[in-house]
């Protein structure tokens, strides 16, 4: 949880907004421009679907550890204005120079949630933010109590976590209607359970054979948490930064 707070809110990683999120953010903002219902799995601590708030969107926050939820409760919801000082790395005896990259203090939040929302003139009372916890596929399948249609979904980091490949993009698949977007950022770091590690190409078959167009597929370059230098090993990756729409649905 540490890492994932200086991650999603300190100044420290500034970068992972501007190179992950942002560019997300502004995917969705060209083809659905007036707002909309946003669905967004694996949120963790909260920082894109707060970003995704403040352009006006209804989002509903979605993740199976009710631990990053609490927290991203608290640090939209509770912390104080001065912040929480933190020293995030002290555990991380691996890969440092010196002591200066293992004791290396933040505060967080940073920005305040406020800032956030308050750095877009779209949050004008369309815009809404629910967080849910659960298990995605189990919460969203058909017939489960979070299924239902949405405008859009995003997906950060997310499509190479599940262990049955097939089941998570039907699920997705089904909660999208014919006009419906979705906006997708990341990388193929597939677990050791999955049961498909497919390329991103196989990813994009499966998804047109569903119906869906993509209009865009760019690559992008970024560090998951502190920016690459700053230690002896930084995780970074040249992920896929894609939109596509569906245009038919399975009958």
């Amino acid at each position: 949880v540490f890492l994932h707070l200086m991650r999603d809110w300190s100044s420290k990683c500034d970068h992972v907004a501007a190179s992950t999120y942002a560019p997300a953010v502004e995917k969705l903002k060209a083809l659905l421009p007036n707002g909309g219902d946003v669905l967004l799995p694996g949120a963790g601590l909260g920082r894109l679907a707060l970003m995704l708030s403040a352009e006006g969107y209804k989002v509903e926050a979605n993740d199976a550890s009710r631990l990053f939820l609490t927290f991203a409760d608290y640090v939209m919801n509770r912390a104080p204005k001065s912040g929480m000082p933190l020293s995030p790395l002290a555990h991380v005896f691996s890969e440092n120079w010196g002591h200066a990259q293992q004791y290396i203090d933040i505060t967080v939040p940073s920005p305040l949630p406020e800032n956030v929302l308050g750095a877009s003139s779209a949050a004008d009372g369309r815009s809404s933010l629910t967080l849910l916890p659960g298990d995605f596929v189990k919460t969203y399948e058909a017939g489960g109590p979070g299924h239902r249609k949405f405008d859009a979904l995003v997906t950060s980091f997310f499509v190479d976590t599940p262990a049955d490949v097939e089941q998570l993009y039907r699920v997705m698949d089904g909660l999208l209607g014919e006009g419906g977007v979705w906006v997708n950022v990341g990388p193929l770091n597939w677990r050791k359970e999955a049961r498909l590690k497919l390329s991103w190409e196989e990813i994009v078959m499966i998804w047109e054979s569903k119906g869906y167009e993509f209009l865009s597929q760019e690559r992008v370059d970024v560090d998951y948490h502190l920016p690459r230098g700053e230690k002896m090993y930084t995780e970074s990756y040249n992920c896929a930064l894609t939109v596509a729409v569906k245009r038919r649905s399975d009958s």
